[in-house]
């Protein structure tokens, strides 16, 4: 498994090569937060979503079946016709293109943000 940290310790997939363009990840305690690398703003205001590691697996089911659905209440994800994807949780919408997504997918297909 080869997961890329970046200098801040957020996880990419190792599928998104050199892109700056990626769903990163950061197990935090008993949470995952996902963020967009896309965003360019105040750290401090940058877009979040908390997933309870509890319910951790089933999002990277959603995501590696590539579907539409919701984990718990506070967790979304929606799978577009292009192959892009927007993830929604407390509010908070990140959205992702084809290759973005894809390159998670992979990553997740492969075991690489099976955090245990």
């Amino acid at each position: 498994m080869s997961i890329r940290l970046t200098p801040s310790g957020w996880f990419k997939s190792s599928f998104s090569s050199q892109s700056s363009n990626c769903v990163e990840l950061r197990s935090f305690g008993t949470t995952v937060l996902v963020r967009d690398s896309k965003y360019t703003g105040s750290a401090v205001q940058q877009p979040i979503v908390s997933v309870d590691s509890d319910h951790w697996p089933a999002f990277l089911e959603l995501a590696r079946d590539r579907v539409s659905g919701a984990v718990a209440e506070s967790v979304a994800i929606a799978v577009h016709e292009d192959g892009g994807a927007v993830i929604t949780g407390q509010g908070v919408p990140l959205v992702y293109d084809r290759q973005e997504w894809d390159a998670f997918v992979r990553g997740v297909a492969t075991g690489e943000f099976d955090f245990e």
